[in-house]
């Protein structure tokens, strides 16, 4: 039987999920770094060490939303499986602590695209611009990710604010079942139904099912984070067993030697399996990693993931991830292009002076677009 208390004071110190933030942000800004760089094609160890290393981008926003349902999850667990807010109150929490910010990147990243990075110049900045009528108004209604002609546009980070904007609505509904049919079967249900609208209409031609659009399937990883928090702290007797009785380390591990393996270019299983799967390892991989990590109570992943620099980062995680694109291009075009250097001399002129810079300007950014929103009740 678990110590209540002992239950409570582990939710409440909980430093890995801010550093897991933290390192998934970091990875989304150096997958983009690399898409401002043009390796040489003639050096396959380059493209191995770096495209195969940080070419997958959509696995941190894997972890966002894994790690999202976890924290959503949390105060409900603690509460006897209730929400401590009604529905209502609950979306607005969500709106004043995700929209502010939001639409003060998208102001930034409009200034900067109508003043001084406009024009194409050969990087991954390309696919934001130029940016029309529609572009702004779908953005404005977190819409963009439905079209495939405004997903990427201003922004290319924004759809994903979209998908998971949509996703809170959902939650009052997955509480609602998770009390009357129990959380593995709404977590089973939410996996496989969003998994297969999303494999049934992904030919669509008018809306946008592609790595980057609507991806419903997310339903199902934000739900796997709904449950790994349920296990990882229910008092509930259908899930406490299983916090203790599985090898949650030795499933993580054999979990990420699986990821990899099929996340690697040159092995045959990878071509063969569509994205989305790819997406639910994933998901599955950071559920089982929340749980491994809640249910260790000390280990040198978790002394390594409550480095002080990680949580830090964290807590800014999410400014980091809405501006870091438009600064990263600016950077590029201003400082690194008129130096003529190698590509990988540009590369590590990116990492060296390029992200201390970004991450100082993000952390300006959360200081002033959105701490306030956070302290306010």
């Amino acid at each position: 039987m678990f110590n209540k208390s002992l239950v409570l004071s582990r939710i409440f110190h909980l430093d890995y999920l801010d550093s897991l933030r933290a390192l998934a942000a970091l990875y989304v800004v150096f997958a983009h770094i690399l898409g401002q760089v043009h390796l040489p094609q003639n050096s396959p160890w380059l493209q191995r060490l770096f495209v195969d290393s940080f070419g997958l981008g959509h696995y941190a926003v894997d972890l966002f939303i894994v790690l999202s349902g976890f924290c959503l999850m949390l105060p409900v667990v603690r509460n006897k499986g209730q929400m401590r807010t009604t529905s209502l109150q609950f979306f607005k929490r969500r709106a004043r602590r995700i929209l502010p910010p939001y639409y003060l990147a998208m102001a930034a990243s409009l200034f900067l695209i109508f003043t001084i990075i406009g024009q194409k110049t050969g990087t991954h900045w390309d696919v934001s611009i130029p940016v029309g009528f529609k572009d702004i108004l779908t953005h404005l209604v977190l819409l963009q990710d439905i079209f495939p002609d405004t997903s990427a546009t201003i922004n290319s980070t924004f759809w994903s604010i979209s998908v998971e904007w949509r996703i809170y609505f959902l939650f009052p509904l997955i509480v609602l079942a998770w009390n009357r049919d129990g959380p593995f079967l709404t977590s089973l249900f939410a996996v496989l139904g969003s998994l297969s609208i999303q494999l049934l209409l992904g030919d669509s031609t008018f809306f946008n099912f592609s790595p980057w659009g609507i991806c419903p399937h997310f339903i199902g990883l934000f739900t796997l984070g709904c449950l790994a928090a349920e296990i990882s702290f229910s008092l509930e007797p259908q899930s406490n067993p299983l916090h203790k009785k599985l090898p949650w380390n030795i499933i993580t591990i054999l979990g990420g030697c699986f990821l990899l393996i099929i996340s690697s270019r040159g092995f045959l299983l990878s071509q063969n399996i569509l994205w989305p799967i790819q997406d639910l390892i994933m998901g599955i991989w950071s559920s089982c990693l929340l749980i491994t990590l809640a249910s260790q109570k000390e280990s040198l992943l978790k002394r390594l993931l409550c480095w002080k620099p990680l949580p830090f980062l964290g807590t800014f995680a999410y400014s980091i991830y809405l501006i870091h694109a438009p600064l990263l291009q600016v950077i590029s075009q201003y400082l690194l292009m008129p130096l003529s250097l190698s590509p990988l001399l540009e590369l590590v002129f990116l990492v060296v002076i390029g992200l201390p810079i970004i991450l100082s300007m993000s952390y300006l950014f959360f200081w002033w677009c959105e701490r306030p929103f956070i302290a306010k009740k």
